[in-house]
This record gives C-alpha cells, sequence and structure tokens, in this order.
C-alpha cells in the first residue's frame, strides 16, 4: 500500500463521493453550449476498495497508469451485465484503455493491489449529470445483479 499512499500524496488526490481517490487534471477550454468538450482526471483505488455504482451522460475513457489491473463493471439500462479489466496484461485479457459509455450503469475495483488510471470524460464531467445509485432502488431495477450490486454500492 505503500506505493498507494505515495501516489495519493504526490498527485494531491482527495477522496472521491464515489470512493476512491481523485485530482482533476485537465478541462479543455473549447466548449459547447457552455460547456468544456472535455475533461480528466487521476482516478486510483486502494486494495479493498471500489468505485460505487453510479451513472453519468458522457462517455468516459479509462487509461492505465500504474498498479495492477481495474475491472470496470457495468449494467446497460436493459440490465445487460458486462466487465472489462483496465491493465497491462494483455495474456490475462486486461486492455489498457476503455471507454464507458454514456448513460450506462458503472462501478469498478482493483483486481488485486491498487490500481492508479486517468479518465478523460467527453464532453466534460458535471457533477450536475452524476448519479450514484440507491441500493435498494438499484436492486429492485436489476433484482438479477443483487450480489454485484450488493457489493459495489453504499
Amino acid at each position: 500500500m505503500k506505493k498507494a499512499d505515495n501516489h495519493i500524496e504526490i498527485l494531491n488526490l482527495e477522496l472521491h463521493i464515489e470512493g476512491g481517490y481523485f485530482r482533476e487534471i485537465y478541462t479543455c477550454s473549447e466548449k459547447i453550449n457552455d460547456r468544456s468538450i472535455a475533461s480528466s482526471i487521476y482516478f486510483l483505488l486502494k486494495q479493498g476498495d471500489f468505485s460505487a455504482f453510479h451513472i453519468i451522460g458522457q462517455d468516459e475513457q479509462w487509461v492505465h497508469i500504474d498498479g495492477g489491473a481495474m475491472y470496470i463493471h457495468m449494467i446497460n439500462k436493459s440490465g445487460k451485465y458486462s466487465y472489462v479489466k483496465v491493465g497491462t496484461d494483455y495474456e490475462k485479457g486486461e486492455v489498457p484503455s476503455f471507454v464507458v459509455p454514456a448513460n450506462t450503469y458503472f462501478a469498478s475495483e482493483p483486481v488485486e493491489g491498487y490500481s492508479l488510471v486517468v479518465c478523460n470524460v467527453f464532453p466534460s464531467f458535471s457533477y450536475e449529470d452524476f448519479i450514484l445509485v440507491k441500493r435498494e432502488d438499484f436492486i429492485n431495477q436489476f433484482s438479477e445483479h443483487k450480489e454485484l450490486i450488493l457489493r459495489l454500492t453504499r
């Protein structure tokens, strides 16, 4: 965990509402309809931590930077579950970058150890578009994924 703590300190990461640690590192000066066209953050999850299920209205690209791979768990509006491992061990089926489609419920957790990624959002991230799911409502909506939802919500 020492290396994860070093990243948190050196990169000036703060606790994120969904879990983990983050810091905004870029917001594009170009705008469409008063909104920046892109933004980026560092995002780190320690072993045993998770980013709780949430949804945003933009595409979000995840790029592995350091540590182990990260699972991204996704449930689309129809209830179909899928996942991807963002990392650099290609022989284990990991990919170095992945885009979570807009309006997809998703959560993340390290495969093992910690994971540091950069998340790029197009157009830029806004808390106005961010919805952290309510556990009971989400279970009622997607009961077939109850175990996963219980594990990755607060």
